[in-house]
Parts: C-alpha cells; structure tokens; sequence
C-alpha cells in the first residue's frame, strides 16, 4: 500500500476504508473539472459521485486504483455497476477505466430529451483518450428502441456510433401510431 501522507486527500479516503478505517463501504467524493464528451452523453467527472464497494486497493504512485465487491459509481449524468474496477489515473479524470462483472454494466443520461444509453457485458472499458467505450462478452448495448447485442463492439461516445468485429444483432422495435 502506498503511503497515505502522500495520496490526495480523495485517495487518502479511498486508502483509509481499503485499510478497514473507514466507516463503510461508502465514499462520496467531489471533483471540479469536467469532461465534456460529445454533445449528448459523456463520461462528465463533475460534480459529486458516490462509490461503493467492498474493499480496495490504492497505488498513488503508480496512479491505479482497484476496487472490489459490488462496484457502484453513482453520478448525475452516468451510472457504473460492476463485480469490480480497475482504474488508471487520477480518481477525478481517469485515463482508462476497465469494469468487470456477470454482468458489468454503464447508463449514460443524455443532456437532452433523448433515451439513456446502457451499456452491459462481461467486461467494459471506457477509454477518455479515444472517448469509447469497449464492450466484450455478451456485450449488449440499449438505446431508447435501439438494441445492440453481440460478443463484442465499441460504442463511439461523440458520433454515438457502434461498430463490431463480429456478428450483431440489431432490434429496432417499432412505434405504433393508432
């Protein structure tokens, strides 16, 4: 474990319940910046988020954070439910955030009227650097009447766009109009 002296003082928190001192499993944290991606959903790290699990792990120096036993994060633009997270960078503006679970799953809120997006698979992946999300293993993807299904895709954030290596299979469900 690295020192704690040397954390933030969000990781130090972090640090404390992954040492056992904290009073939960539960840790809210609040960040300034955003990250504003595309015009309609984004991965958006402004604002309070509320992440619970059961243990983790926090290397400062190395900028990883692992965490363990029913992973939620919890933002008003975006929801995170996972087995556990692997997190590169900063908690505040991670690089690469990689979600695991049976199964791992991400709601994206729109910013405007349109549906939310939800994402789920055995694994999922949100790269900030290429602004995507990667889907693999049983990967489903949910838009408003939309629906994605396949072993694997990538979700374009900016151009809302999904493109698989493999076989998909799309549902539109129609509208009826009396």
């Amino acid at each position: 474990m690295a020192n704690v002296q040397s954390l933030s003082r969000r990781a130090a928190v972090l640090a404390l319940i992954a040492l056992g001192i904290g009073a939960g499993p539960w840790l809210v944290f609040s960040v300034r910046a955003a990250d504003a991606v595309g015009d309609r959903y984004a991965i958006d790290w402004d604002g309070p988020i509320v992440v619970q699990a059961i243990d983790a792990w926090v290397d400062s120096e190395r900028r990883v954070t692992r965490l363990t036993g029913t992973v939620l994060f919890d933002h008003r633009q975006w929801r995170l439910r996972a087995d556990s997270a692997h997190i590169d960078g900063a908690l505040d503006a991670p690089e690469r955030v990689e979600i695991l679970g049976e199964p791992a799953s991400m709601t994206l809120r729109a910013r405007d009227q349109r549906p939310e997006v939800e994402v789920s698979g055995r694994r999922v992946e949100y790269s900030r650097a290429a602004d995507r999300l990667t889907v693999e293993g049983g990967a489903s993807l949910v838009e408003g009447r939309r629906r994605f299904s396949g072993e694997r895709f990538v979700y374009d954030l900016k151009t809302r766009r999904v493109r698989s290596d493999g076989p998909v299979r799309l549902r539109i469900d129609p509208v009826l109009r009396p």
